[in-house]
């Protein structure tokens, strides 16, 4: 595909402006994504996450949809592509920086690897996924639970049981004092081709009856 070099050079200048508007990023993004894919799909993909979650609680979902069916899209073409050329170590293994995420692209890493039947790294990349996410203070519980959710996935077709209990028990403790979730949070569900997690419902508490013996 061919790209008109005045816009990469317009594009590039987004790219190293300190604050851009948002939707100038997103243009930016996708003109650079098709110049060098490889390293601009998953940046792509997080600022659309960032663009949906800057929306109005009012906007419906076929405004925000599009975007992230676009950002699991780029995702998994990456993902794809690092697996295929073995490029999969250096992501997993990267220093996230603090205010970077959603780091889905290490989700998409670890979809991709399972897939091809690398399950060692597959887990290291959800574990990693999880670490930066603990790391943040600002990361939204309900992001943290469905990553702890996809790592207690692995961990049960692994036989690891136990510890796949443990993570479980954590997530659904983390959704129950989660508040909204921001909007973001679909692509994973995207990505792994799963549903929403949901609470389990509380169990009924149960109530002690108390039998008036018959006087004869």
């Amino acid at each position: 595909m061919l790209v008109d070099p005045g816009m990469v050079t317009w594009a590039q200048v987004v790219l190293l402006n300190d604050r851009p508007l948002r939707y100038e990023l997103v243009q930016a993004l996708r003109i650079m994504t098709t110049v060098h894919p490889q390293v601009y799909r998953p940046r792509l993909a997080r600022a659309l996450c960032t663009l949906v979650d800057s929306f109005a609680p009012a906007t419906p979902e076929t405004a925000t949809a599009p975007l992230l069916s676009e950002a699991a899209g780029v995702l998994r073409e990456w993902s794809t592509e690092a697996v295929r050329t073995n490029a999969f170590q250096e992501p997993i293994t990267r220093r996230r920086a603090q205010d970077d995420g959603p780091d889905w692209d290490l989700l998409a890493l670890s979809v991709a690897l399972e897939g091809t039947g690398r399950r060692d790294a597959a887990l290291a990349a959800i574990e990693a996924l999880v670490t930066a996410d603990r790391a943040r203070r600002t990361t939204p519980r309900s992001r943290l639970a469905r990553a702890l959710l996809h790592q207690a996935a692995m961990l049960s077709r692994r036989d690891r049981t136990p510890a796949a209990a443990k993570l479980r028990e954590e997530a659904e403790r983390l959704l129950r004092q989660a508040g909204p979730e921001p909007r973001s949070n679909e692509l994973a569900a995207l990505l792994t081709d799963s549903p929403a997690p949901r609470l389990p419902k509380p169990r009924p508490t149960p109530t002690t009856s108390w039998t008036t013996p018959i006087r004869h």
